[in-house]
């Protein structure tokens, strides 16, 4: 008994110590111009566990989402290490890694439940999963599900993306709520709600306070019911349970829609016709299992085109398969059930995101596929444990399951290589971004922030090199605004570039153009308050300076920076023996020191 126990607590460690182990180059990252910027570095209203951080946490609908308990991991991440970055990273890792171990006792019963279809008994197989030990083909195959999942170069973009904590703590709950369920559904015709029921329901309105993405887990988990846990159970009992689930997700989709109403504007393809709207979700839904079988060309952005036909076969090919793969395994449900049942969970988990109604640039993103493709993680588990089960009928040759065996063993390895490789990727913004520019040289938005982060990089890293790299910034700043005339930070980012190269009079007019495109952004009058005092006009500067904190009055850093600029050209005046210009900056710097101290 006591081995049996430590067996069982030995394999989900081992593998929660291999998803941990394959992203350590992640330990080591920075904050990236990626959300990063507006989540983390600039927002100081998370930073703490006290009274008004836990109550902006559970009132603010920052970059569109509401997501309180994630936004407290964050405020929990402050008081232990400020704006170190390195704990930012490791709690995503360790989360990655508990959610990994999780997923391995999920695989163990459901598993055991198939495997338990084999009997000519088709008796309640949960029951059977819970209590019975699982044989060493099932823990085999589980282990291969968990390792795909856990080392997959997919699961880089929430793990080695300090933003995407929102994804992992979510699925932590939601695999939480799974685990519940099964155990309350265990030994029955109707889910008991007792401890595990409870916890189960519990842990899923948790999933949706982390991130909304979890709303879809009751239609999830009926899914499960048909396959693999078939039993005796009748649908009027199996739909009666859901209810509390589905309450649950209803008011998280109105949530959802109610903050994109609020802070983010819906995209034209929201408004587009119905064929534009069916290829974009037809491109999203053909995404992430493509990518699960062949992870090349990874992004962290996938551009969403301003149009899309039948004609094109970025988006023919897609829906053909999308049409292909469902009605293949629809008419083969009955020998193949399990492939009906990944595809449609994959499926549920992302049509919230997909393009029928969408907000955003994105056209699809790997973060998605966390929870998307646990499904075809399980499926890949089954085969290797059906190749194990059906050693002794003798139907199967010792030497094909030495290769499945090796097989398995192999695209692992080649796997968390993979991983390896690209969680390195997401070290800096610089790096990320010519990666990405690389795999889609169309991507505006790539190279939007690519401009920004080689400026900010330059700036930060060799001051001397400003100019040579502005220029290198202005090229891309241009090329995105060659692709996507509508993409309101490349104005910013040109002025920015061309200021960095003393072109102050060319900077003048991008950095208009953004105010006047993003009225409501402090950081264009701010820019262009700089930009007058590098042109020696100090006077022109501070109505911009005061327009900048009109728009931000609550940024103590931006006043800060308007405070120290003023101070700096004032003595700057002073030497210079522009004695009444200087006194206007000072008086100005005055007032805001004034108005800070109210």
């Amino acid at each position: 008994m006591r081995a049996g126990r430590a067996g069982a607590w030995m394999l989900p460690l081992l593998v929660m110590l291999v998803a941990i182990g394959a992203f350590i180059p992640s330990l080591s990252a920075e904050f990236l111009n990626w959300d990063d910027g507006v989540v983390l570095v600039r927002n100081e209203a998370y930073r703490g566990l006290g009274w008004s951080q836990v109550r902006w946490a559970f009132t603010n609908t920052l970059v569109g989402h509401y997501m309180p308990l994630t936004w407290l991991t964050f405020g929990v991440n402050y008081v232990l290490g400020g704006m170190n970055p390195w704990g930012y990273h490791a709690i995503n890792v360790l989360l990655h890694g508990v959610n990994a171990a999780m997923f391995f006792l999920i695989s163990v019963r459901l598993l055991t439940a198939v495997g338990n279809g084999r009997d000519a008994s088709d008796a309640p197989r949960i029951e059977v999963a819970i209590h019975r030990p699982p044989t060493p083909a099932i823990v085999a195959g589980s282990l291969l599900a968990t390792l795909l999942f856990a080392v997959h170069p997919q699961r880089v973009e929430p793990v080695a993306w300090v933003t995407g904590r929102s994804t992992l703590l979510s699925g932590f709950f939601y695999l939480l709520a799974v685990l519940g369920y099964l155990r309350a559904i265990a030994g029955g015709r109707v889910m008991r709600w007792k401890w595990a029921g409870v916890a189960s329901l519990g842990a899923f309105v948790a999933a949706v306070l982390s991130h909304p993405i979890a709303m879809t887990l009751p239609l999830s988990l009926l899914v499960l019911d048909v396959y693999p846990l078939r039993g005796e159970r009748v649908w009027r009992d199996r739909l009666r349970e859901k209810i509390p689930y589905g309450v649950v997700a209803l008011v998280a989709a109105g949530l959802a829609v109610l903050v994109r109403h609020r802070d983010v504007l819906w995209t034209l393809a929201a408004s587009r016709d119905l064929e534009t709207r069916i290829l974009f979700a037809g491109k999203s839904l053909w995404l992430y299992p493509a990518a699960f079988v062949r992870p090349s060309g990874l992004s962290p952005l996938y551009e969403l085109p301003e149009s899309a036909t039948l004609s094109s076969l970025r988006f023919l090919l897609p829906i053909l398969g999308v049409a292909g793969t469902i009605t293949i395994l629809y008419v083969g449900r009955h020998r193949f059930p399990g492939g009906l049942a990944a595809w449609l969970h994959m499926a549920i988990v992302v049509t919230p995101v997909s393009g029928v109604v969408h907000s955003g640039l994105q056209l699809g993103a790997d973060r998605y596929s966390y929870l998307a493709n646990l499904g075809f993680a399980l499926l890949v588990g089954y085969g290797l444990a059906w190749v194990l089960l059906t050693r002794d009928t003798g139907r199967i040759s010792a030497l094909t399951v030495r290769l499945s065996c090796g097989i398995g063993i192999v695209v692992v390895l080649a796997l968390a290589a993979g991983c390896w490789g690209y969680a390195r990727t997401w070290q800096d913004s610089e790096t990320l971004w010519r990666w990405a520019t690389d795999v889609d040289g169309e991507c505006a938005a790539c190279h939007v922030h690519l401009s920004q982060a080689i400026i900010s990089g330059a700036a930060r890293k060799s001051p001397d090199a400003v100019p040579s790299r502005a220029r290198e910034a202005e090229e891309h700043a241009r090329r995105a605004l060659a692709l996507r005339p509508d993409l309101v930070e490349a104005y910013f980012n040109l002025g920015t570039a061309l200021a960095a190269q003393q072109r102050y009079d060319e900077a003048d007019v991008p950095l208009r153009a953004y105010i006047q495109r993003a009225p409501g952004d402090p950081a264009g009058p701010w820019r262009l308050g700089l930009l007058r005092l590098a042109q020696n006009k100090p006077v022109d500067a501070v109505p911009l300076f005061r327009a900048a904190l009109d728009l931000a009055p609550d940024s103590p850093a931006l006043r800060g920076r308007v405070e120290a600029a003023l101070r700096e050209q004032a003595s700057q005046l002073e030497r210079a023996g522009r004695h009444s210009e200087a006194a206007v900056l000072l008086n100005e710097r005055a007032r805001l020191v004034d108005r800070e101290s109210r």
